[in-house]
């Protein structure tokens, strides 16, 4: 509407729109907040931990499941026979390249090694045609820093020099690394139970003859496990160091002679190697274990 001539407009004051003062959390309300996120850590934490442990197990078994099949590819293509290998090529396997400085299949000294007795390849040597070209094929997720495998370096499988090695964290069930020290340290085999993994090693044997005592079928007689017993349990004691009666709680990965693979828990020592199968009768390089190992076979 128009206005007419002479009329003045009346200002009219609004008052102004007013703003809630802006005013900083007290010291009260800001330990309330720290306090809440630190109770919400606390209770997410064990959670995603357990959910990575989980993923880190059924990783670890499915490259134990491939590393079994490879093992049963490499004996169906050698006669029935599994790998005659060392777990390692380093210092932890006494007959490896790397060990003797000599390269596989070379005769060894009777004297020092026992009659018969030659280099072996390790396991990563013998199956590298049957697995994954991944160096990860050979490495537990759950194993500690110190402990990864896949130590690969120079000419891992085979090398014989101190630059060359290679030691994953999975164990091959190749007992005869652990005659040397039988032979020459009794002392030292009892004390690691060498013995008792000696006479459940299947390096080496014909399907045919791959027999326990207790007459265990495929599924009970192990392949390859975890190389150490706290990958996926951080127990407090290594399994080996617990005292007579002592128990502490374990968990392991095994691989299995029909080609699966599972895991299991335990306790103590007896019951880890009760994990594994019974002893299986065979000669090594001119020794009976029934007779050298009387003890673990009755």
């Amino acid at each position: 509407m128009s206005r007419r001539e002479g009329e003045a407009f009346t200002l009219v004051e609004l008052p102004a729109v007013s703003r809630r003062e802006r005013r900083a959390f007290t010291l009260v309300e800001l330990l309330v907040v720290i306090g809440i996120i630190a109770i919400m850590i606390a209770i997410l934490l064990p959670t995603l931990a357990r959910a990575r442990e989980s993923a880190n197990r059924v990783a670890c078994l499915s490259n134990l499941r491939e590393l079994a099949a490879a093992v049963i590819a490499y004996a169906g293509e050698n006669k029935s026979h599994l790998p005659d290998a060392c777990p390692t090529n380093s210092t932890d396997s006494a007959y490896s390249p790397r060990a003797t400085g000599l390269r596989p299949w070379t005769a060894l000294p009777a004297a020092t090694y026992g009659q018969g007795a030659y280099v072996m390849p390790s396991i990563g040597d013998a199956l590298q045609r049957w697995t994954s070209t991944s160096p990860n094929i050979w490495d537990c997720r759950s194993a500690q820093a110190e402990n990864r495998a896949t130590t690969l370096r120079g000419d891992a499988f085979c090398g014989i020099t101190m630059s060359d090695e290679f030691r994953p964290t999975y164990f091959y069930m190749g007992g005869k690394d652990y005659f040397v020290y039988i032979n020459s340290a009794p002392s030292l085999a009892g004390e690691y139970h060498l013995r008792d993994w000696a006479v459940r090693s299947v390096a080496g044997l014909p399907l045919g003859q791959v027999h326990t005592l207790t007459r265990q079928d495929a599924s009970r007689i192990v392949l390859l496990r975890d190389y150490y017993v706290t990958y996926h349990t951080r127990a407090r004691s290594d399994i080996y160091d617990l005292e007579a009666g002592q128990k502490d709680d374990y968990f392991s990965n095994y691989a299995y002679l029909d080609g699966h693979a599972d895991g299991k828990t335990y306790h103590d020592f007896p019951e880890y190697i009760g994990q594994m199968h019974a002893p299986i009768r065979q000669r090594w390089w001119g020794a009976d274990f029934s007779t050298a190992f009387s003890q673990q076979y009755k």
